[in-house]
């Protein structure tokens, strides 16, 4: 059985992961909308205000993609550790005498070893 470290984390990978899936429907969303909502524009220069209508999609969308990719990572930064873990495959690192990880081979910054 995992200890109670492991769940949180996964926990809060489960919440990373579907923030980051809310975000990019929303981002579909706002595209159909902006799409519906500029279709009339044509020919015409671009305000401030089509680009911002058509530019929020793109970045609520980027931003979801970024934490689909990396969830794994700021869900490791968003729950507290109890032991010594390496950063890369997060194996136990409380009996290791070096810096490095005997499961990965990352070598840890010195700051990350305490």
């Amino acid at each position: 059985m995992a200890d109670r470290w492991t769940l949180r984390r996964e926990r809060a990978l489960i919440c990373v992961r579907t923030i980051a899936l809310l975000l990019v429907l929303y981002a579909v969303y706002r595209s159909f909308l902006a799409v519906l909502e500029v279709g009339g524009v044509r020919g015409r220069v671009p305000t401030i205000s089509v680009i911002l209508v058509l530019a929020q999609p793109v970045i609520f969308g980027a931003f979801g993609l970024l934490l689909a990719f990396f969830g794994r990572a700021v869900a490791r930064w968003l729950t507290p550790v109890s032991t010594p873990q390496c950063l890369r495959c997060g194996y136990d690192l409380s009996v290791a005498e070096t810096g490095r990880c005997p499961e990965c081979g990352y070598i840890a910054p010195a700051d990350a070893r305490s």
